[in-house]
């Protein structure tokens, strides 16, 4: 049983390593649209630090259940249709963190995949986007440069391998997050959202 465990670990590394993640498809039309009252939230990456690990990001479903959102690489975005109200993101890497979002109907939201320095391999940050810095035109060019991708099976196949990791690192995200004075950076509030979907 050690040994499965010592080999699964092995292969998750090797699965999220390389500048792109081969658990992801590139979107080459416009195919992941809200309806009705629906938003959305796109996650992108522009940063070349830790290029070599890959971003994890799922949605807490439940208590003690998650759902894959995608692995996001650098300079790669996924958008992730929600509908209005409250949502819990976390992003893995060699430790887990938090961003709790409340979205309005109708709306787009955008968060900053962030890299930063960890002990062995990058951690991540998401960073919530104000409309102020969306205004601007090189947040926008950030956004826009970033390809769009969607999971593939072979990420839903990582995913259901890999999910008990993610929920550990969620919850200890979570406690992390109740002690955190910068947590407002990791709050998408419900006027963050625009009309523009970039």
């Amino acid at each position: 049983m050690k040994k499965i465990a010592i080999l699964m670990a092995v292969l998750s590394v090797i699965l999220l390593s390389g500048c792109s993640s081969k658990l992801m498809d590139p979107v080459y039309m416009e195919q992941v649209r809200p309806h009705g009252e629906e938003s959305t939230v796109t996650f992108f990456r522009s940063s070349i630090l830790g290029g070599s690990v890959q971003a994890p990001i799922a949605e807490e479903i439940r208590a003690n259940d998650l759902s894959l959102v995608g692995i996001c690489s650098t300079d790669t975005k996924i958008r992730h249709v929600v509908t209005p109200g409250k949502h819990r993101f976390v992003v893995g890497g060699e430790s887990g963190s938090l961003l709790e979002a409340n979205v309005a109907p109708r709306k787009h939201y955008y968060v900053r995949v962030s890299p930063r320095l960890g002990w062995v391999k990058a951690r991540f940050a998401m960073e919530a986007i104000t409309p102020e810095e969306l205004a601007t035109e090189k947040v926008r060019k950030e956004i826009q440069d970033c390809a769009l991708v969607t999971p593939n099976a072979d990420a839903d196949r990582w995913f259901l391998n890999n999910k008990a990791s993610m929920l550990k690192k969620l919850n200890t995200a979570k406690s992390k997050f109740k002690n955190d004075e910068d947590a407002s950076e990791h709050i998408l509030l419900p006027s963050y959202g625009i009309d523009e979907l970039y």
